[in-house]
């Protein structure tokens, strides 16, 4: 009958053993949905883009950002994040991964805008470090329509 030292110190290695993966893992596989608006010329909007098991979240902005500007300077996340990155667009961290963040950004369409799309893109990781994490890349479209 193994002594009760040894059932304590195997117990002790065990809960270790469960409180390691709990703390590291049992994150899934990041996720993202994001808006795609369509604007006249002129036109403001938000854009709001969901993401799940989020270790960090980085927006990508259109290149023609003269037709259409997407203001990551004043964007609302939630939850707020850990840390913000010194970067344009910045990256945004949490320390523990997160089940769902909401960004909500702000979007204008130059008066003189010609019609067509732009695209924006979300990449999330499902742990801050983005080196040992998986990742996901989605492009969401912002249609400039005619007047």
């Amino acid at each position: 009958m193994p002594s009760r030292r040894a059932l304590l110190v195997g117990g002790f290695a065990g809960l270790a053993a469960v409180s390691t993966s709990l703390l590291r893992g049992f994150v899934g596989s990041p996720g993202v949905d994001g808006a795609e608006p369509e604007l006249a010329p002129g036109e403001e909007t938000t854009i709001t883009v969901t993401a799940h098991n989020v270790g960090s979240l980085i927006l990508s902005l259109p290149h023609s950002r003269e037709r259409v500007r997407i203001d990551v300077n004043d964007a609302s996340v939630s939850p707020s994040p850990t840390s913000q990155e010194d970067s344009y667009p910045p990256y945004w961290n949490w320390w523990r991964p997160r089940q769902t963040v909401e960004v909500v950004v702000p979007v204008s369409v130059a008066a003189d805008a010609e019609p067509g799309t732009v695209r924006y893109g979300v990449t999330v990781w499902n742990r801050s470090d983005r080196e040992a994490a998986d990742s996901i890349s989605e492009e969401f479209a912002i249609t400039v329509r005619d007047t």
